[in-house]
């Protein structure tokens, strides 16, 4: 697939997923619980952004693309109501440094992908796998913390409804 083909389906079909994906899911994120969301959502990024990877086919890409960006959609409105329960003091900090952390994420992914493509364009297709990797190491944060939580007492409520 032609590189400008690729970088259109990629801006297009990703950000088109993301707002479609806001605006759909925000009427199930009433009756699900966000530690579930959480969770579902890193599984099906996991699974569409591998393959993204794996296909040439442009239309197939473009579904996949698209796939991806909806399920990234709900995770950060989500997690910012999960650190909401979590910190029902200082909510404004947690959320802070959760918002932080996600553009350091952001920052640091462009060049940890340059530096594990290297200089040539032949292994830019490895150094992606850097987006599903990331996807199942959110899966086992999400799986750690629910340990973690099992003898806490934090409510799990809809990422939609009100603070306690």
């Amino acid at each position: 697939m032609a590189q400008t083909t690729a970088l259109n389906i990629l801006s297009a079909g990703f950000a088109l997923g993301l707002l479609v994906g806001r605006l759909a899911v925000s009427g199930i994120l009433m009756k699900v619980k966000a530690a579930n969301v959480t969770l579902a959502c890193p599984i099906l990024m996991a699974i569409t952004t591998f393959l993204v990877l794996q296909t040439t086919d442009p239309a197939l890409a473009t579904i996949a693309v698209f796939a991806a960006g909806f399920s990234m959609a709900p995770v950060f409105p989500t997690t910012l109501a999960l650190m909401a329960d979590a910190f029902p003091q200082m909510t404004a900090t947690a959320m802070g440094i959760a918002i932080t952390a996600g553009w350091a994420g952001l920052a640091a992914s462009a060049p940890a992908i340059g530096s594990l493509a290297g200089s040539g364009s032949e292994n830019l297709g490895t150094a992606l796998l850097i987006f599903p990797a990331a996807s199942l190491a959110m899966i086992g944060v999400n799986l750690a913390v629910r340990r973690l939580q099992a003898g806490a007492e934090i409510p799990m409520r809809s990422p939609l409804q009100p603070p306690l």
